[in-house]
This record gives C-alpha cells, sequence and structure tokens, in this order.
C-alpha cells in the first residue's frame, strides 16, 4: 500500500499514512478486518475542520473516486442518503430544488 501526506481542510495538520481507495462496502470490510493493529479511518471529500479523517502511522481508506457522488436519495421524510464524498454544497445543489435544506450550513 503506497504512503501518502495528507492535510486537513485548514492545512494546518498533516499526517503520512498508508492509502487505499475502495468502491465497494465489501471491499472496505474486508480491509479493516485484514488491517490488524493499525489504525483505520475512512476520508471523504477531506473537508472536515476539525481533522477527524486524519489518521499517522495508520491507513486511510479514502472514498473519493466512488463515481459519480451525485447519486444520492431523497426521501419524502427528509432523509437523504448519500456516498462518503459528497460536499454540503453538492448536497444542497441537490436538494434545495426539492424543497429541502439542511437545519444548519457552516
Amino acid at each position: 500500500m503506497p504512503k501518502m501526506i495528507s492535510h486537513s481542510w485548514g492545512n494546518n495538520k498533516r499526517t503520512f499514512a498508508e492509502h487505499q481507495t475502495h468502491f465497494q462496502i465489501p471491499n472496505v470490510a474486508e480491509t479493516i478486518v485484514n488491517s490488524h493493529s493499525l489504525g483505520v479511518i475512512p476520508r471523504g471529500a477531506g473537508r472536515s475542520y476539525g481533522d477527524q479523517a486524519l489518521v499517522s502511522d495508520g491507513l486511510m481508506i479514502s472514498l473519493t473516486q466512488q463515481g459519480d457522488s451525485m447519486d444520492l436519495e431523497v426521501h419524502n421524510s427528509g432523509l437523504v442518503s448519500v456516498k462518503g464524498d459528497m460536499t454540503i454544497g453538492e448536497l444542497l445543489d441537490a436538494t434545495m430544488p426539492l424543497g429541502w435544506i439542511l437545519p444548519a450550513i457552516p
């Protein structure tokens, strides 16, 4: 697995970790099971100011490149199912025309 430097959205933290990209949930689960003692964290669009999606000397599973991130399902109740790499902007672009808006927008 290649090791890469990743940085936070605010660009104030950097980590050096192994990276993998998976396109299907069963592959992600298998990777986690086989990670042994490595710390494992999924990473979506990488735009969290809290730096939750960074791991040092572990394994970062990239959820980007899953295909069309605009592939989402909006239920009549307002519940939305999205892929891990969708941004808030993309979510708003898809839901606002349907009459839905997030209860809190950064």
